[in-house]
């Protein structure tokens, strides 16, 4: 069950009654966390492995920094992709998929609906990326694709089917980084496309949101290709 709260000034959704992920947000806020790892730092995110009386974790810190007024207009009519993500994956865990990293520990900290800054405690998985294994043999694909098709079954999306996604284990294929949003054929005909062009898992279901995809990015090529003539038009004509 996912509990929500005040605390520290953030709203804090959270694993219950396992009070050891609170435990973990409220050392962090307090400066007393071990980082064993760097991940990932830049301007707006920062990714940290961490060691815990409870073992490692892997804790994120993202700060949106870019198209804000668009952000905070999505915020009046939308819901918060990452705290339906908390509950989606506590939810298909439940139901027995535990192919999903875990997702522990939400905290926002928000003007109105408006998020200013993500802090979210996840599942440290130990295993390899797909993208760095020696060979993506037909078995692997065949396990991606099965994963995939898990995952709509539950009504949840990937978003991002890249390899550095999916993680070789002694349990079998793990996948991290989903998406919140919601499952509809549209997001599940683009996972599909995307595993047979990032991956080479042909995709074999060409339903309508196959085909609705597929002439929405043939359109957008278009457009693309017809403002770069344009534009060398107009620059041609100025010279």
């Amino acid at each position: 069950m996912i509990v929500s709260r005040r605390l520290h000034g953030y709203h804090v959704h959270s694993r219950q009654p396992d009070d050891r992920y609170l435990s973990v947000f409220n050392d962090f806020m307090h400066g007393r966390i071990s980082i064993v790892k760097v991940m990932r730092s830049n301007y707006k995110t920062k990714v940290w492995l961490i060691d815990t009386d409870w073992g490692k974790f892997v804790l994120k810190i993202f700060v949106p920094k870019q198209k804000k007024l668009e952000r905070v207009l999505k915020s009046i009519f939308k819901r918060n992709y990452y705290v339906q993500l908390i509950r989606q994956i506590n939810n298909v865990r439940k139901r027995g998929l535990k192919a999903p990293n875990d997702f522990y520990l939400l905290a926002t900290k928000k003007t109105f609906n408006y998020v200013s800054t993500y802090i979210m405690l996840v599942e440290y998985i130990e295993g390899t990326e797909l993208w760095n294994m020696p060979e993506i043999t037909d078995e692997l694909k065949q396990d991606a694709k099965q994963l995939i098709d898990e995952l709509h079954q539950h009504d949840m999306i990937s978003g991002d089917t890249n390899g550095g996604n999916f993680f070789v284990t002694e349990q079998g294929l793990r996948i991290i980084d989903l998406s919140g949003k919601n499952c509809n054929f549209i997001r599940r005909a683009e996972d599909r496309i995307d595993l047979e062009k990032r991956l080479g898992i042909k995709n074999t279901q060409k339903d309508l949101g196959y085909y609705i995809v597929t002439w929405r990015t043939n359109i957008r090529a278009y457009l693309k290709e017809f403002r770069m003539r344009l534009k060398s038009r107009t620059n041609g004509i100025s010279h």
